[in-house]
């Protein structure tokens, strides 16, 4: 997505990133009939025998001694570009820890069985991240909102058991808002979430256009929620200016950035460009 902070899951709600990171690794798990189970926090590691991913808040280094576990630090806001209502808080790469335990129970004495099975597991995860949408809310949650961190390889504490776990480190990019001011919402609770009731229009302009991205304004109520989904435009006069574009910015309340490499501005029908922010499925 090209942005620092996981975009419509965050701030005043209490809606979380980590989760919505489990939801969406769990989601694609089905999808894709991976044939392992995706588990929320650290007392589920204590599943050995069967094939899991455990989504573990913290550094986890595998000593289930009861001890502090490191949940990073928080530090000023880095994403500059946002429309400022709501304003940022505060920034926090969160540590995050994926326990993953692939297991051949065809062949439970093979060494190698178990490899192959621990090595095909990571690789599902891993695609599982890159391609996360959080299936709740739509939106893309995945690797560009992630940075990697160390692996180690864990012997199961539990007599007689087999094969290995794999403890994957990573830092979740999360980042935590101010109330909304000023804005005019039927209710207290959409007034939160910033959620629009116009989603679509036909005065739209695409500026700006270079390096990758474009600028499309003359939107409605743009908010930060419009990171990661995507904005379809039509009737541009330029063809490739039409199309569906991932939006990678909030810059104002009218005006987001686009990915769109082939863009070109000004567009001869600035102005009269329809658009619609469609959320990803």
């Amino acid at each position: 997505m090209g942005v620092p902070n996981p975009p419509g899951f965050v701030g005043p709600t209490g809606k979380s990133a980590l989760v919505a990171l489990y939801r969406s690794i769990s989601s694609y798990f089905v999808d894709q009939e991976v044939e392992a189970k995706v588990l929320f926090g650290l007392k589920e590691r204590d599943l050995w025998e069967t094939s899991r991913v455990v989504v573990i808040d913290g550094i986890f280094d595998g000593n289930v001694t009861p001890k502090a576990l490191d949940a990073g630090a928080f530090f000023a806001p880095t994403q500059k570009k946002s429309a400022n209502n709501p304003r940022e808080l505060v920034s926090w790469p969160r540590p995050v820890t994926l326990s993953i335990r692939g297991v051949d129970i065809t062949n439970v004495d093979s060494e190698a069985h178990q490899t192959e099975a621990m090595e095909a597991l990571i690789e599902a995860t891993l695609q599982g991240i890159q391609n996360a949408v959080d299936p709740k809310s739509g939106t893309a949650v995945g690797q560009a909102n992630l940075d990697w961190g160390r692996c180690q390889w864990l012997k199961p504490p539990v007599q007689q058991s087999f094969g290995m776990e794999f403890l994957l480190g990573m830092t979740l990019k999360c980042v935590f808002f101010d109330l909304a001011q000023g804005v005019a919402f039927p209710t207290a609770v959409i007034g939160k979430n910033l959620l629009d009731t116009k989603r679509s229009g036909r005065a739209a302009f695409v500026l700006n256009a270079g390096g990758g991205t474009a600028t499309v304004t003359g939107l409605n109520l743009c908010n930060l929620s419009y990171i990661g989904q995507l904005l379809q435009l039509s009737g541009a006069a330029t063809s490739a200016n039409n199309g569906t574009f991932p939006i990678v910015d909030v810059l104002s309340s009218v005006a987001v950035e686009i990915d769109n490499f082939a863009a070109v501005s000004p567009d001869a029908n600035n102005g009269a460009i329809a658009w619609k922010v469609l959320a990803l499925t």
